[in-house]
């Protein structure tokens, strides 16, 4: 099992550095998002999880797992990129989905998308087949970050009403 080296804050991500990033200025991230903080190492636990990373394997490229940890909390003019759990999970899920591992790239984004998403809030189990919808959205050349929210959103248990009888 991987581990923080430091015991905690984003090891990997750079984001201590740019934790004092100024939002105003137009680019960096925007506080904490809604949802779980994750970093490099929640990723390769995430994918180590999953079964599709080891640290016997070989990575070709870490900077698309750090690449995807920033994209998915980005913030432009002191406001969040994406909005809600589903378009910041579809976001790291879109990154990840590049060819970074020597294998598996398509399980490890499903895998952290699924695992975001269920951190984020109440979602339904996927069944197989939400979970091969997901994973036909990831090999789509076409994919974008919100086809890919489309999918997610559908596991999201919705919003609870207010009750109107009193």
């Amino acid at each position: 099992m991987l581990s923080r080296a430091d015991g905690g804050a984003d090891a990997g991500t750079g984001a201590d550095a740019d934790a004092g990033a100024d939002p105003a200025s137009g680019t960096g991230r925007v506080g904490s998002p809604v949802g779980p903080e994750i970093d490099l190492v929640w990723v390769l636990e995430t994918a180590e999880d999953a079964g599709a990373y080891g640290l016997g394997r070989a990575t070709a490229d870490f900077g698309v797992g750090i690449a995807a940890v920033e994209r998915h909390r980005a913030g432009l003019l002191g406001r969040p990129v994406y909005d809600s759990a589903a378009e910041r999970a579809a976001a790291l899920a879109h990154a990840l989905s590049l060819d970074w591992l020597e294998r598996a790239n398509t399980t490890v984004a499903a895998a952290c998308a699924v695992r975001y998403l269920s951190e984020s809030g109440p979602v339904r189990t996927p069944g197989r087949a939400a979970v091969a919808e997901l994973a036909r959205e990831l090999r789509n050349p076409a994919r974008t970050v919100r086809s890919l929210a489309a999918v997610l959103r559908r596991w999201q248990e919705p919003e609870p009403r207010p009750c109107r009888w009193r």
